[in-house]
Formats: C-alpha cells, sequence, structure tokens
C-alpha cells in the first residue's frame, strides 16, 4: 500500500467531483490519511463546470450564498464519508494553477479529482483542468470519472 497521508481533493460541485469525492474519502479512510477538499472560485466568476455565477456583491466578498451552501453540503458529504480526516480550504483563482500550488505548498501526496470526459470541441474550448493538473503537479494525480460522464 502508499504511503499516502494528504490527499488533495479538488472539488467544482459537477458529477465527476462527486466521484472523485467519494474516492477520496475511501482512499483517506483506507490509509487513514488526511482529506483535504479545495474548492477554487474562478476569477472570471464562472465554475469548472462552464456554468456561469451571478457576477460578486460589490462589498468585495467574491463568493455567492447560494455557492456558500453547496460548499458547506459537499464539506458535511467529505466528513460523513471520512469522519474526521477532513479539512477544506476556499482559493480565488485559475483551477489547475492553484491546486497544483496547493497541493505543493501543503505537502498533499496525492491529487484526487474528477473527470467530465469532454472532448472534441467541447474540449478544445474549455480545454481541460484535469490535463493541466497532470502535466505539472509534483505528485501523482489519480483521475475519477464519473457514471454521468460514460
Amino acid at each position: 500500500m502508499t504511503g499516502w497521508k494528504r490527499i488533495c481533493c479538488p472539488i467544482d460541485f459537477s458529477d465527476a467531483s462527486r466521484a472523485a469525492l467519494g474516492e477520496g474519502a475511501k482512499l483517506a479512510t483506507e490509509l487513514d490519511a488526511e482529506l483535504m477538499l479545495l474548492h477554487v472560485h474562478h476569477r472570471d466568476h464562472s465554475s469548472m463546470t462552464g456554468a456561469p455565477l451571478a457576477p460578486p456583491p460589490a462589498s468585495g466578498s467574491s463568493r455567492t450564498g447560494e455557492e456558500l451552501q453547496h460548499l458547506a453540503a459537499w464539506i458535511q458529504d467529505a466528513k460523513r464519508l471520512a469522519a474526521d480526516r477532513v479539512n477544506s480550504v476556499e482559493l480565488s483563482g485559475d483551477p489547475a494553477e492553484k491546486i497544483v500550488e496547493f497541493a505543493k505548498e501543503f505537502g498533499c501526496d496525492v491529487i484526487v479529482m474528477g473527470t467530465h470526459g469532454r472532448t472534441g470541441l467541447k474540449h478544445l474550448a474549455a480545454g481541460s483542468v484535469v490535463e493541466r493538473v497532470i502535466r505539472t503537479s509534483h505528485c501523482p494525480v489519480l483521475v475519477v470519472r464519473s457514471d454521468a460522464g460514460r
């Protein structure tokens, strides 16, 4: 078995991300590892799934109430799956860059993330956060595909 003790699991509220959360929680439980949930708020105010979010409020907060509720629910789900092994962090910026920076800075041993399985023009237009993470990560990346993408 691996010596993984800290698992980074980026979440973007998609079906693919949900599948990765399940695998990350399972690994954390089996390996007695810490599960670090990471949500990156993309600065152009769209989620990694491509669905537009409302612009941030003028007060300077970049999170919508709906996004905060979503995040809280996902954290609770993770804690239900992996008990007290779960921590969460929110960052802003380019998702691929922030995922790789976070994993390196916090000593993550593996990144577990979901793929949307886009191909063709959708892939060309949206690019692939997973591919960019794989190319630049210092640690292994476990890619999980959701049943919805098959």
